[in-house]
């Protein structure tokens, strides 16, 4: 690692796709990012019920990646991309699934951070699974300003089969506050 511009330490990722078996962890704040455009590298996983990657340090960053290949099933709680602190800038989330009853987000679950500046398409979400995308947390954190953000992303053909936890199967997003 070498030090970033975000100050802190910096993981650059240099391969294509990086195949993962379990979930990538960035608990500690460090900025992780591709080294070209957002879809030179891919973060891909291949076991069925796990997230490909969980962002959980205030000051961790995650920029310049597609994150895909997320395939949760009945009980599952998230999909391609689980947010709990961070911040997630100029990625693509693309190709994730979920499907069964009570299935988590096929693309994004978010209970605190930031998405910027992404892409977040193709993602399916089926039999009353939450949709593409999940954002909750406690109402206090919310009025306070603390809560989960998205903004300035594109969000676009993404579909959902069912109605619950998905805006009646319109739209995909799932708002959630405790």
């Amino acid at each position: 690692s070498e030090a970033s511009e975000e100050g802190g330490d910096e993981i650059v990722i240099n391969e294509d796709t990086i195949t993962l078996n379990t979930t990538m962890v960035v608990n500690k704040p460090v900025v992780v990012r591709g080294a070209g455009l957002r879809e030179d590298t891919t973060l891909k996983i291949t076991v069925k019920n796990l997230p490909v990657i969980e962002v959980d340090d205030e000051n961790a960053v995650l920029k310049n990646v597609t994150i895909t290949g997320s395939n949760v099933g009945y009980g599952q709680p998230n999909g391609g991309l689980t947010l709990k602190s961070g911040l997630v800038t100029n990625v693509v989330v693309k190709g994730n699934s979920a499907s069964g009853a009570y299935a988590g987000p096929a693309a994004v679950k978010m209970s605190g951070g930031r998405v910027t500046g992404s892409l977040i398409t193709e993602n399916k979400g089926a039999h009353a699974a939450a949709g593409s995308i999940n954002v909750g947390g406690d109402l206090n954190n919310l009025i306070a300003g603390k809560g989960p953000e998205i903004d300035h992303c594109q969000i676009v053909n993404n579909t959902t089969l069912g109605t619950e936890g998905s805006c009646n199967g319109t739209v995909g997003l799932n708002l959630a506050y405790m």
